[in-house]
């Protein structure tokens, strides 16, 4: 399966390794591999093209794990992306992996804190909100997206696939990726990030 990229990239998309070894990538069985080589985006336009890889691949390979669900806690009431407050903190995207620039990231995740906790409290700011996505700031822009809804690891428990788009606010930083959430009970504040 080809990638689309929404603009002309006749060569593909050029990923590197650590001894700069280059390789350019149309399909997601290229992707694929490329990865577990270790090849990865260099470029900031690079990394946001590496995104629509991320999220068609992404989108192939969960189709392929998807099972019927045995059980839901998220359909019946049906729950979502836009209930903030069964989304997590840890959902939240960082420029950084230091645990120095998380701290408020750490210990809000600690104390079981939602995003919904965040946006009261004036830390998190929701930009749009439609049926299925919610575009919010918190130190950086970030677009979630519901692509679909399955059990994807085999528990028998539904989960919701999702794309997650961050971006530096005034930057030209753009990054994105597929996540899982779920719920494993009804009694259960957040969803879990798989």
């Amino acid at each position: 399966m080809s990638v689309d990229f929404g603009a002309s990239i006749e060569e593909g998309l050029e990923l590197v390794n650590n001894v700069n070894e280059t390789v350019f990538i149309k399909t997601c069985q290229e992707f694929f591999e490329a990865k577990k080589l270790g090849f990865y985006a260099l470029t900031t336009y690079a990394m946001k093209m590496e995104s629509k890889f991320n999220e068609t691949c992404g989108i192939v390979e969960s189709l392929s794990k998807a099972r019927v669900p045995l059980q839901s806690y998220i359909s019946n009431p049906r729950i979502g992306l836009v209930d903030l407050n069964f989304l997590p903190i840890s959902i939240l995207a960082s420029l950084s992996s230091s645990p120095e620039d998380n701290e408020e990231n750490i210990i809000a995740i600690a104390t079981g804190k939602s995003v919904q906790d965040w946006v009261d409290e004036g830390l998190v700011k929701i930009n749009k909100v439609t049926q299925h996505s919610i575009n919010i700031e918190h130190k950086m822009g970030q677009i979630l997206s519901e692509l679909l809804r399955a059990d994807f690891n085999n528990d028998g428990v539904e989960d919701i696939l999702i794309f997650s788009y961050a971006y530096a606010i005034g930057g030209s930083f753009g990054y994105g990726n597929v996540l899982t959430i779920t719920k494993h009970h009804t009694n259960e504040k957040l969803f879990t990030l798989l």
